[in-house]
């Protein structure tokens, strides 16, 4: 089994919402409301990027994230935060969004950082 997006969250209707327009715009979606969970499903469904509330009850955030990232190297993870005091250097993830989310901003987060995962063909300029 495996999904493009996994949703760690307990907001179940900010969860039903993400899940509904994220699905409109063509990606599986799973969601799990704690952390425990969500990582045990992280490891079943192989998604290729974890939107994970800063707020899910459970593994602390810190270690979740490091969890996370022994499954693959190339997850990416946006944090959903409250605060703009994040320090990237401290946590172990590729994005993060302030809450109350804008839609449009978390699918354009959301396609630039998997965009990242798909490596660039090479151009070739010649002179006919």
């Amino acid at each position: 089994m495996t999904s493009d997006i996994l949703i760690i969250s307990d907001d179940e209707p900010t969860n039903r919402l993400m899940q509904i327009e994220l699905n409109l715009e063509g990606y599986s979606v799973v969601f799990e409301q704690d952390s425990k969970t969500g990582f045990n499903t992280a490891r079943t469904a192989k998604p290729k990027l974890v939107l994970l509330s800063e707020q899910a009850p459970g593994i602390p955030i810190l270690e979740l994230c490091h969890r996370l990232r022994s499954l693959s190297t190339t997850l990416k993870i946006i944090l959903l935060t409250n605060t703009q005091q994040i320090n990237l250097s401290d946590l172990p993830i590729d994005d993060f969004l302030l809450s109350p989310l804008r839609m449009d901003e978390l699918l354009l987060r959301i396609a630039i950082n998997l965009r990242k995962l798909t490596p660039r063909k090479a151009s070739v300029l010649t002179n006919l």
